[in-house]
């Protein structure tokens, strides 16, 4: 397998897992590497899970920001906690807010319909 770098992995291994953590809490994902000596892995699985490059779930960085934008941080922190089974701290809270902003821009000039700024 090539990666982005051309450079060919020939090698696999089993048994590499990721922690993600999620609504339902944290999970173990378990994959494959694709391995060249003094190369960076590659995980085609987590490109195929559409797994986030950090530890927190689509599903969970969506329902912390949405919370995050109907109050205080504080409040998204205890929102977060109630509708999951896990606990998010308000800076990681706050953290997935912002990223969830980064593309606001970007979006509100490829829809149809006005957006508010």
């Amino acid at each position: 397998m090539n990666g982005a770098d051309g450079l060919a992995r020939n090698s696999v291994e089993a048994g590499h897992e990721r922690r993600l953590v999620t609504i339902f809490g944290e999970v173990a994902v378990r994959r494959l590497a694709y391995r060249r000596k003094g190369a960076t892995n590659l995980y085609p699985a987590d490109a195929a899970l559409n797994l986030p490059a950090e530890s927190y779930s689509h599903g969970l960085r969506a329902l912390a920001a949405a919370e995050a934008a109907r109050g205080s941080f504080d409040e998204a922190v205890g929102a977060v906690g109630r509708a999951s089974a896990t606990t998010v701290g308000k800076r990681q809270v706050e953290a997935m807010a912002r990223a969830a902003a980064v593309d606001f821009e970007a979006f509100c000039a490829q829809t149809k319909r006005p957006c508010a700024t």
